[in-house]
């Protein structure tokens, strides 16, 4: 199976409707007649093989598992009790693909799409970056509106779950390949989001287009939070909190007075922390935040999009936001911040990347304070300015 020769990108599109398409079948038989969770299980047994192959590939995160020696060697082991059908499947889409975690995520994208045939109006031509054409809206329980949206992933309007488990599918699975996030996707269609959409004209007579969303999460669901996961809070990851952070924590009225951390690694220091939370109902975890578009036009929405969720956590009385960071724009904008408004608690550069991922912590008051003074360009100025600084620190 491993010696099977992958498509290329452009064989890839050339068979799309024939090869591809018959993949997306199979797999629709597949589910309805064994179940719909074989897509997870095929993974899985592979990913397991793999990790008892080398136990260092347990380290990883799925996409650089899956491009180890191990995981090939993995793919010429035979399971036995899966049926004909998961092998021939899983043969035919490392041929066309190149691995299952791709089909999986081209699939459920499929899925999704195939759902909402195209409309007769199209998409406008153009996005301003005008912060007065956006709205902002946190919906609880997305799973049960039944407004629709457009994205820029789609030319047919979806409802909102629909919308955004397709935006996370786009983004963040198969653009940025966090792949672990396909066994959750569930997560991505229901709860608690954070949209910032486009007003479309009256005269378009069309819904508004998301351009960025987020998952919100309050502390009730803290065991199913990204931040707590153990791939999160493995040895790998180490401590880089300021030298205020005892201050700033109790700052925050949210802790009890009457502790001191305990940070010998990051499992123990929050493990501590969270035992000491007195008040929980203003604590929130924000994930799975997105943009859409182009490059530009992604760099102001990410910045749109921080500056418009303050206010709304701002409002639910939320003051301490848990957060996983790897966006670069991101992280240089929050080392200009002078005092609070967000810290650092964790690091660690994930696999091959170059750049560090960081957890930390938005105080929701403070970093409103600070984004409502700033206009996109003044942003995205100390943004440049802090990228040469730390360019220049580097090189010396």
């Amino acid at each position: 199976m491993a010696a099977i020769e992958p498509l290329n990108d452009d064989q890839r599109n050339y068979l799309y409707p024939s090869y591809q398409e018959r993949c997306f079948h199979l797999a629709q038989a597949i589910e309805n007649k064994y179940s719909t969770s074989f897509l997870k299980t095929i993974l899985f047994e592979r990913i397991s093989l793999t990790h008892s192959i080398d136990p260092a590939t347990e380290a990883l995160s799925f996409k650089s598992c899956i491009e180890t020696s191990a995981y090939q060697k993995a793919l010429d082991v035979d399971i036995a009790a899966w049926p004909q059908e998961y092998k021939r499947l899983e043969s035919t889409v490392i041929g066309c693909f190149g691995h299952w975690a791709r089909f999986w995520c081209e699939y459920e994208i499929y899925k999704i799409k195939i759902r909402y045939p195209s409309p007769s109006f199209s998409m406008p031509n153009y996005l301003p970056m005008d912060e007065e054409k956006y709205d902002a809206n946190l919906v609880e329980n997305i799973e049960e509106s039944k407004q629709y949206y457009l994205t820029l992933h789609h030319q047919a309007p979806m409802p909102l779950s629909d919308s955004i488990a397709l935006i996370n599918l786009c983004t963040l699975v198969s653009s940025s390949q966090w792949y672990e996030i396909l066994p959750s996707l569930d997560i991505s269609k229901k709860g608690c989001h954070f949209i910032l959409t486009h007003r479309v004209t009256e005269q378009c007579k069309s819904p508004s287009i998301i351009v960025s969303s987020a998952r919100v999460q309050n502390w009730s669901t803290a065991e199913q939070w990204l931040y707590f996961t153990p791939f999160f809070r493995n040895q790998n990851w180490k401590l880089c909190l300021p030298s205020n952070y005892n201050e700033r924590f109790l700052s925050l009225g949210l802790y009890s007075q009457n502790f001191s951390f305990d940070n010998r690694s990051i499992k123990s220091f929050e493990d501590n922390l969270n035992r000491h939370i007195v008040d929980k109902q203003k604590i929130c975890e924000v994930l799975r935040l997105t943009v859409s578009g182009s490059v530009t036009q992604g760099a102001f929405f990410l910045f749109l999009a921080q500056k418009r969720i303050m206010p709304l956590l701002d409002r639910k009385n939320i003051r301490l936001a848990y957060t996983v960071i790897e966006q670069p724009w991101m992280i240089r904008f929050y080392e200009t911040l002078l005092n609070d408004g967000y810290f650092h608690s964790s690091c660690r550069k994930l696999d091959d990347s170059h750049n560090y991922t960081y957890k930390g912590f938005w105080e929701i008051p403070s970093l409103r304070l600070e984004l409502d003074k700033l206009s996109y360009q003044s942003y995205k100025r100390r943004v440049i300015n802090q990228a040469k600084k730390v360019k220049e620190l580097n090189y010396v």
